[in-house]
């Protein structure tokens, strides 16, 4: 698995169980268990079916949290998720388009390749 997914995962178990330790929210404790299982799962499988749905699910996260930011107003954990799957998406969406793409082995010299 790669570091930011674990990361990642470790976040929505973490968002989950203080959602239902503060609010007592059953709900938010399954979710965040069920999906930081999804991505922990995703992120020790190889190809490139994983890497898309990984993708989707982030982008799922990142606007289903977006339009909870917009209505509760509430930055913690909506906006904290909200970014994370932005920070995410992007670097996978880097990862997925490097191992198509020779061009983006950015930093290495021409002996390193």
């Amino acid at each position: 698995m790669n570091i930011a997914m674990g990361l990642y995962a470790l976040l929505l178990l973490i968002g989950g169980a203080i959602g239902y330790f503060k609010a007592g929210s059953n709900m938010s404790l399954i979710m965040g268990t069920v999906t930081a299982l999804i991505f922990a799962f995703l992120g020790l499988q190889k190809g490139r079916i994983a890497g898309y749905a990984t993708l989707a699910l982030t982008a799922l996260m990142a606007s289903f949290f977006s339009y909870r930011l917009f209505i509760t107003h509430n930055f913690f954990p909506n906006g904290i998720i909200v970014l994370a799957s932005l920070v995410l998406f992007l670097w996978l969406l880097r990862q997925e388009s490097c191992t198509s793409v020779a061009c983006c082995k950015i930093g290495k010299t021409k002996t390193e390749n």
